[in-house]
């Protein structure tokens, strides 16, 4: 990946996360849809459809009065601000992170006004499991263990695969 690439990356990461601060000023909660697309084309039909199809989940699961969506070089996501238990909501993440059938292919975070970042840890919940070997995928990221290649081919393998399943709901 070119220089130019990561630092365009990184300042979209950033002003992400400048927006959720902001709006923590006014909520209790933040809830923030990422998509996992591997590699520096984060937008792009595949991760475009996994973003949609979350969005939808999303409303159906949260009492949602405001999202607000993005497109940036850090790919696609949406801020989901609420006044709602913070704790309750990444109970709730973390169930359609492990059982929707889209779920390994986002993140949903979720920041307290109070407490900042919730992680799976703090609610005695195991880390993320990589797309492809099942083990941490923490490691799997920081070993590179696995090509973005690789990576590629198994999330846009995954969307084919799983279409019908998604939008037969």
């Amino acid at each position: 990946m070119k220089n130019e690439n990561i630092n365009e990356i990184l300042s979209a990461r950033e002003e992400k996360h400048q927006q959720i601060f902001n709006l923590l000023n006014d909520y209790k909660t933040v809830v923030v849809l990422s998509i996992n697309y591997p590699g520096p084309n984060k937008c792009n039909t595949y991760s475009r459809e996994v973003f949609v199809s979350a969005i939808d989940k999303i409303k159906k699961e949260f009492l949602v009065d405001k999202i607000i969506q993005k497109e940036s070089y850090a790919g696609y996501y949406a801020i989901i601000p609420l006044n709602e238990n913070s704790g309750l909501l990444k109970l709730k993440a973390i169930q359609i992170e492990d059982e929707w059938v889209y779920g390994r292919l986002i993140d949903l975070d979720v920041y307290d006004q109070q407490m900042g970042l919730l992680s799976r840890n703090s609610f005695h919940k195991e880390n993320r499991k990589c797309f492809i070997c099942n083990l941490d995928a923490k490691i799997c990221g920081r070993n590179r263990t696995h090509t973005v290649d690789e990576l590629i081919d198994f999330f846009e393998n995954y969307v084919i695969k799983n279409r019908e399943r998604e939008n037969g709901k």
